[in-house]
């Protein structure tokens, strides 16, 4: 056989072999059987490239096969997909549009500043949460998460206050502590608002400006103008420590502590308007001596069973002080008093009458009650 064999177009050969010969075949040449080079089998697809252009290439039942939901552009370097699901890895330098689903961990980028944009709306469904690290490092003042609709971001853009507010999320120090978190509500208006909402309040109500006005159910915190203000649309606004209630702001008033025993401190001046009440009532029925607890109490009322005696007991300087005394169905009982003072130096006699009320009122410089008597009350 020569060194060089050119069969005719469609020339069909069977067994035709040279060791080291070179053959150039001109036109289209059918195969019977296998075809072996250098002791490798040969196989494949036939028939023209898949359609349309750009397509990548697959075997599609035998044939090569193209899709327009799976195209490569050369120029670009961009490999276009409708959807992309791996069990292993995938590496790219950017991931454009539609969906990116994996079995195993996507990890997105590879630089501290690379950004990665998602227009539409990012859904994360399971049991694992939303983890995003900031920058390594203390003190780097850069947010981890930021949520504005404006699409600037990064670099100076970072602490942008865009028209429509912003909301960042923080691995930012806190004054001088290095491992600090902090959350910053942005707005280019009067109110930064946070908005809570559970099974009592209204979807309404926390698209609303709630901090000043009284509109649907919700519950809000937030700074309006130079005032941080809250506000409760449905119940009251409770602070608690070592889970006690000290501090209940109602509708009805405020109410602070929660014990008679608790003690609190103003450091200053306190000035009250509309004047202070106190209601610390004790009452009982007398027939002996006894101690009026003046450090704890400020309203009494005794019933008279028998003669006795009252001694003002730790008055309190600068408090009010107001006794009710009730004659049994008897009467005739009479009662001594001790640590009061009285005009003119006399202590006063009470009402005898079945039944008669008498009260005697006074104010305490600390160690006597200054006192007077208003009887027969009926």
């Amino acid at each position: 056989m020569a060194s060089s064999f050119k069969p005719s177009p469609n020339v069909t050969r069977g067994n035709t072999q040279a060791s080291g010969s070179s053959h150039q075949l001109t036109g289209s040449v059918t195969i019977s059987g296998s075809l072996t080079v250098n002791g490798t089998p040969v196989g494949g697809g036939g028939g023209p490239p898949g359609t349309p252009l750009n397509s990548v290439q697959f075997n599609d039942a035998g044939s090569f096969g193209g899709d327009a939901g799976l195209t490569y552009n050369k120029t670009t370097d961009v490999l276009t997909a409708v959807d992309i699901s791996a069990s292993s890895n995938i590496s790219a330098s950017a991931f454009y549009g539609g969906s990116l689903t994996t079995t195993g961990n996507t990890i997105l980028g590879n630089a501290s500043s690379d950004y990665h944009q998602v227009s539409g709306t990012l859904s994360i469904s399971g049991s694992q949460p939303l983890v995003v690290y900031g920058p390594v490092g203390a003190y780097t003042g850069a947010p981890s998460i930021i949520a504005r609709s404006t699409a600037s971001v990064g670099e100076a853009n970072m602490w942008e206050q865009p028209a429509s507010g912003a909301l960042i999320i923080s691995a930012d120090p806190w004054d001088d502590q290095p491992n600090g978190a902090v959350m910053y509500v942005h707005s280019p208006a009067s109110a930064a608002i946070i908005g809570f909402k559970n099974s009592s309040t209204a979807v309404t109500g926390i698209q609303k400006n709630g901090v000043t006005s009284n509109g649907n159910k919700g519950v809000y915190v937030g700074l309006q103008n130079t005032d941080l203000r809250m506000r409760n649309h449905i119940g009251n606004v409770v602070f608690t420590a070592d889970g006690s209630t000290e501090l209940t702001v109602s509708s009805d008033g405020t109410i602070i502590g929660n014990s008679s025993t608790d003690n609190h401190q103003v450091s200053g001046t306190l000035h009250v308007s509309g004047g202070i009440i106190q209601q610390q009532y004790f009452s009982a029925s007398i027939s002996t001596p006894v101690n009026a607890t003046c450090s704890l109490y400020n309203v009494f009322n005794y019933h008279l069973t028998a003669n006795s005696e009252v001694t003002a007991s730790n008055p309190v300087a600068g408090t009010s002080y107001l006794f009710f005394f009730r004659q049994d169905g008897t009467g005739t009982r009479t009662v001594d008093f001790s640590g009061f003072k009285w005009p003119g130096g006399t202590a006063p006699t009470l009402s005898t009458a079945a039944g008669a009320v008498d009260i005697v009122s006074g104010i305490s410089d600390g160690t006597n009650i200054y006192a007077d008597t208003t009887k027969n009350f009926s």
